[in-house]
C-alpha cells in the first residue's frame, strides 16, 4: 500500500495544502477540502474491490481504515459535526446489500466521535460512469443525487463526505453541491483511496 505524501485540490488537481480546495477554484458549492489516503494501487485496490466484489470480508478494509496512515490523514481535518457516506443506487444495494461507504462513514464517525447519517440518495444512472470518460462523467451524474429528507438539517453544518475511491471526483463534486445547496456550512472530502492516473 502507497499512502499519498501529497494531497490534491478536487478541483483542479494540483498540489494544495492539507487538500484545501485553491480560492481561484472556489465556487458557492465547491468542496473545501479533499483528502485521501492511498494512492489506488495494486493492494489497496484489491482490498476495496474484494469489500464490493468479493467475499464481502471486511476484515482488510478495516485495516486500511485503522492504520497510521488513515490516523494521520484525519487529523489534518478542521472540526466537524457531521459524517456523510456517498450514496448507493438501490439496485445496487440490493444486490450487494452493504454500502461499502456508508461502511467506511461509520468507522470513520467512530474514530472522530461524530454521528454518521445517511442523508444522500443516487437516482440510477443512464450510463455507467465507469464507461466515461472524466470529462461525461461530470455530465452525467448531474441531477442524479438529492438529498433524501428535505426537511433534514444540515444548514450551518460542518459535514465529512466520504466514499471509498476517487478517481475523477465528479461523485463528491455533485453531493457536494447537493449538501450546500440544502444549507451545509463546510463539506470536506475524504476517501481511503485516490486514482492518481486523473492527476
Amino acid at each position: 500500500m502507497d499512502p499519498i505524501n501529497l494531497q490534491y485540490c478536487i478541483i483542479c488537481d494540483r498540489y494544495s495544502e492539507k487538500g484545501a480546495t485553491h480560492k481561484v477554484c472556489m465556487t458557492r458549492f465547491t468542496p473545501d477540502k479533499f483528502l485521501s489516503v492511498f494512492a489506488y494501487n495494486s493492494t489497496a485496490k484489491k482490498i476495496i474491490l474484494r469489500s464490493k466484489f468479493g467475499s464481502k470480508s471486511f476484515k482488510l478494509l478495516d485495516i486500511l481504515i485503522r492504520s497510521n496512515a488513515n490516523m494521520e490523514t484525519l487529523k489534518q481535518l478542521p472540526e466537524i459535526d457531521v459524517v456523510v457516506p456517498i450514496p448507493m443506487v438501490d439496485k445496487i444495494f440490493n444486490r450487494r446489500l452493504i454500502n461499502h461507504s456508508e461502511y467506511i462513514s461509520n468507522k470513520v464517525g467512530d474514530i472522530l466521535k461524530k454521528p454518521s447519517v445517511e442523508i444522500l440518495g443516487k437516482r440510477c444512472f443512464s450510463k455507467s460512469q465507469k464507461r466515461l470518460k472524466k470529462d461525461l462523467r461530470f455530465q452525467n451524474i448531474k441531477g442524479w443525487i438529492f438529498l433524501k429528507n428535505q426537511q433534514t438539517e444540515i444548514k450551518g453544518k460542518r459535514v465529512l463526505l466520504v466514499d471509498d475511491v476517487a478517481t475523477t471526483g465528479a461523485t463528491l463534486l455533485e453531493a457536494s453541491r447537493v449538501l450546500k445547496m440544502n444549507g451545509a456550512e463546510k463539506v470536506y472530502c475524504y476517501t481511503l483511496a485516490k486514482d492518481l492516473r486523473y492527476n
